[in-house]
């Protein structure tokens, strides 16, 4: 029984007609309302017929459903006269339809009442169209692109009697017409003229879409899976996976206010739809967005193959559909773009993620994306997947490519296109506007073979495509003639294999790619957190350590690392979203003072912290050890070296002249800004251990300026240890009273610091900070995290600096070119291409005003690291939150993950979907791509 019942649903529905019949034009078919006096008899008749004119009348009762007068050619020729008798007692209202015969014989007449003329040119018009149909089959008319806007339905019997009419059950003023003995219909309109689609709905329905059996098999959709152009449709009742029913797309869905009429609006149940409605700022003076926009944007979504798209009609591409409150001048665009009832101005301000549940209409949720254009230069947000996405856009730019990229999310794809791709921004390797850091304007289609690791990378393989994008903004790497990519900025084309190298193959400058925050550890949130640098460090029993400060007492935590692993010193591993390690909790550190600021070095197993109090004085405080769990022990107390600052100190390590210095040449160097004049001034201890400082007065620059400004200063040794090289020394970050950071490098001889900034940075290109910059040497690591060719004196310094902005703040990061004992690569020629700026996280990664980000690297790990103080969020949807201490524990964008191109249109064959369904009702992706 089962097997006959599977066979049975899998055969065509036996048929009389065709249960489609679109496009269909119509015109005016005369219809009107007469009143016959009670016991009169009126007569209505036909006459001066057209040539080929053939008219037929019926009357219709409303009052009883009833034909109540038929005539075919009972006047003159092919001419009609009919005749009614009330009888009621009342005067009785009913009405008259004079339609064509056929429609072949469609033309105009004169029409009489009791012999009078009632109008001297009636159209003589109907379409005629026989029909499936049987008990339960409803018979309905669609609004066609640009079609007719009012049209209503006769239904007909064997005999032609009219057995039922209709001209407001279907869909917003639609017809639909219901009656066992109908077997043709007719289609007129009370007014104008135009096309519509006619479809014969049978009852058996066994997907539940409203969409009968037979209906959906002259259609070409689902009603059974058993059917061969459905084995491999999940939901039957969406047939092409679009989100949308089939249902809806066939007749739209009917509101009393906001009649959806999709398929007037280019849906398709065979090919994939996305509506959206576009809603823009009040602050606007109208709609921003063109029909040249609407055909840009469509052209992008219009380029997906159909084997990648998987549209049932087996064509390419994703139809785009666009309420933006005008009609196109093209009518042939009447379909990508239309005043469909929806688009229009909301407040100014109102945010993305919340406008559609005012300004969209109900019936339109679960088949209208929603977008909100706001007054900005193209940066926008969306939902991923989801049903709506903002970004801004100027009346003289609307920046269509955003508009596709916004909508892409919604449509689930990310910025890595999918999360098994490499969940990363900024993958050079794959071409795609979803990619932060490709320039180009249109979805990837899987182009790019070649994998990139960031933590293992063949700098001669290349992309596997066209590299030439690699090489100007904002990569910005230097390409060679076979397009070998110099990922790490060292000037040379390192091979694969054991040659292959650490680099931070996802860093786009100032796109904001988030390359150097991947696996972000948090820890510590607080809603109050002071704005203070963190200090982070390599401390006793390979241990990290981070110091900060909260409620004006200093903490830390510590995590153990690896060493110069190849897993870049993180014992959880370098994989995408490894915990790098574990930290433990906060332990605090027993100072008498309260804190404002701090710093920490650590040598020989002790740990020293400077740090400014409450009171603007500067103290040092030491831990002589650390017991087994990591925890430091030994605390002395509390130095006062009997200055005074407004700003957190800096203590680095400094190579220096014994002659100058009694006898020492490494000291621990004290840098602080002094509060009465905002002179930089130093002190130097012998060690660690001194029980105090000496002062050595205002930093000076060779030629003996003193040096003056608003941060704190920021200083690092190069090589890692200045005594391993006799040109071994110190540079410091340091800003001028403009806040303008510029890079000083100390000279023993003199004593004093030799300002390179002129070298370092092209003229009027100075980063600007507002919070303590950061200052790291990062020597060139091969894949196993030691340093390039075992020379840990060749690398770069990495410079850090928050960049001010009226809504919040960000970390720029600058990147120099090769710093070595090689000529040419010394000290004296250090330079920072401004074309090597970029962003540490992205735009929403806020910086806590006056906050800077710390880094760390030596030699014994595997992997530069950062600490910093940050908020999340940034947008009116995503308010600033709690302010989060997080350890970055691949501040070189060396973290490991095999970063692939894809097919986004693959992403999309089920995405689609996901952005107004369920996962249940989507079903899996057809290429494991959920």
């Amino acid at each position: 029984m089962a097997g006959a019942l599977l066979t049975a649903l899998g055969a065509s529905p036996a048929q009389a007609a065709t249960q489609v019949n679109q496009d269909l034009p119509v015109s005016t078919m005369h219809y009107r309302w007469v009143s016959i006096p009670a016991g009169a008899t009126y007569t209505w008749e036909t006459t001066d017929l057209s040539v080929g004119a053939d008219s037929v009348m019926h009357l219709w009762d409303w009052s009883t459903l009833d034909e109540v007068g038929y005539d075919d050619d009972g006047g003159a020729g092919l001419a009609s006269q009919v005749s009614y008798t009330n009888l009621t007692g009342s005067q009785k209202s009913i009405v008259l339809i004079v339609r064509s015969y056929s429609t072949g014989t469609q033309g105009t007449a004169r029409l009489l009442q009791n012999g009078v003329t009632l109008a001297s040119s009636i159209p003589v018009a109907g379409r005629r169209i026989t029909v499936e149909n049987g008990a339960g089959y409803e018979h309905e008319t669609v609004k066609a692109p640009g079609g007719a806007e009012y049209p209503y339905l006769l239904a007909l019997d064997s005999s032609l009697h009219l057995v039922d009419l209709d001209y407001t059950s279907g869909v917003g003023y639609q017809a639909k017409v219901e009656h066992a003995s109908t077997q043709y219909v007719v289609i007129g309109t009370t007014s104008g003229s135009g096309n519509v689609h006619l479809y014969s709905n049978d009852p058996t329905d066994y997907d539940g879409d409203g969409v009968g059996y037979g209906l959906e098999w002259d259609l070409g959709t689902c009603d059974v899976a058993s059917w061969s152009h459905c084995t491999g449709v999940h939901n039957l009742a969406d047939t092409d996976r679009d989100g949308i029913p089939d249902g809806a797309e066939v007749f739209g869905v009917d509101s009393a206010s906001s009649p959806q009429h999709l398929a007037a609006w280019g849906a398709d149940p065979r090919h994939k739809d996305v509506f959206v409605e576009l809603d823009y700022s009040d602050a606007f003076p109208g709609q921003p967005f063109t029909e040249g926009d609407a055909v840009a944007a469509a052209a992008i979504y219009a380029a997906g193959d159909a084997a990648a798209i998987i549209n049932p009609d087996s064509m390419d591409g994703v139809r785009i559909h666009l309420d933006v409150g005008f009609d196109p001048a093209d009518p042939d665009l009447a379909t990508l773009l239309g005043d469909w009832g929806g688009s229009g101005p909301v407040p100014d301000g109102t945010a993305y993620g919340v406008a559609p549940d005012t300004y969209r209409d109900p019936v339109r949720a679960g088949i209208f994306h929603y977008g909100l254009m706001s007054q900005g230069s193209g940066g926008g947000q969306g939902w991923q997947p989801g049903d709506r996405f903002g970004w801004g856009v100027s009346m003289g730019n609307r920046y269509v490519r955003s508009f596709a990229h916004e909508l892409g999310h919604n449509l689930n794809l990310a910025h890595s296109g999918h999360s098994s791709w490499g969940n990363v921004n900024g993958k050079a390797n794959y071409l795609s506007l979803m990619n932060y850091a490709f320039p180009g304007s249109s979805f990837s289609q899987g182009q790019s073979a070649v994998v990139l690791n960031p933590a293992a990378v063949d700098e001669q393989a290349g992309i596997g495509a066209d590299a030439s994008h690699v090489g100007v903004s904002p990569f910005y790497r230097l390409l060679g003639p076979s397009d070998e990519i110099d990922w790490d900025f060292d000037q040379e084309f390192s091979p694969g294999g054991w040659g292959s190298v650490r680099a931070p193959v996802t860093y786009a400058t100032w796109s904001g790619t988030n390359a150097f925050t991947a696996n972000e550890q948090d820890l510590h949130s607080e809603s109050d957190l002071p704005a203070t640098t963190p200090s982070l460090i390599r401390g006793p029993g390979n241990r990290l350590y981070a110091f900060y400060v909260d409620d004006e007492r200093i903490y830390y935590r510590h995590a153990l690392h690896n060493g110069n692993s190849w897993a870049g010193s993180c014992p959880g591993g370098d994989g995408l979203d490894d915990d790098c390690t574990t930290w433990s909790a906060a332990v605090e550190v027993p100072t008498s003072a309260n804190a404002r600021g701090l710093t920490a070095v650590y040598s020989e197993g002790q740990v020293l912290l400077a740090f400014r109090t409450q009171w603007d004085s500067l103290r040092t405080i030491r831990a002589t050890g650390a017991n087994a769990t990591g925890t430091l022990t030994g605390w002395t107390s509390e130095i006062f070296h009997s200055v005074w600052t407004d700003k957190e100190p800096e203590a680095e390590f400094m190579r220096v002249d014994p002659a100058q210095f009694g006898g020492e040449n490494l000291v621990v160097a004290l840098f602080y800004r002094n509060q009465a004049d905002g002179q930089y001034r130093w002190r130097t201890m012998a060690n660690v251990s001194s029980a105090s400082s000496t002062d050595r007065g205002a930093l000076q620059t060779e030629t003996g300026a003193t040096l003056t400004g608003v941060e704190s200063p920021t200083f690092t040794n190069w090589p890692y240890d200045p005594m391993t090289s006799t040109q071994g020394t110190t540079c410091g970050a340091i800003t001028n009273n403009g806040g303008q950071v510029g890079l000083y490098c100390y000279d023993r001889a003199s004593n004093r610091f030799e300002n390179v900034s002129s070298s370092a940075f092209t003229s009027g290109t100075k980063p600007t900070t507002v919070g303590k910059p950061g200052l790291a040497f990062h020597a060139y690591r091969s894949w196993a995290g030691l340093p390039r060719d075992n020379d840990p004196s060749r690398g770069a310094f990495w410079l850090t600096v928050v960049v001010p902005d009226p809504n919040w703040d960000f970390v720029d990061v600058w990147i120099s070119d090769p710093v070595s004992e090689a000529a040419g690569e010394d000290l004296q020629d250090v330079y920072f291409p401004v074309s090597r700026r970029g962003k540490v996280g992205n735009v929403w990664s806020n910086m806590v005003d006056g906050a800077g980000l710390a880094l760390y690297d030596d030699p014994e790990l595997g992997a530069m690291k950062g600490l910093w103080l940050r908020q999340d969020g940034g947008d009116a949807d995503t308010p600033l939150g709690a302010v989060k201490l997080r350890f970055l524990p691949f501040a070189d964008g060396t973290f490991r993950a095999n970063l692939t191109d894809g097919n986004d249109f693959q992403v999309m064959e089920r995405g689609i979907c996901r952005g107004l369904a369920s996962a249940a009702y989507c079903g899996p992706s057809s290429f494991g791509l959920d």
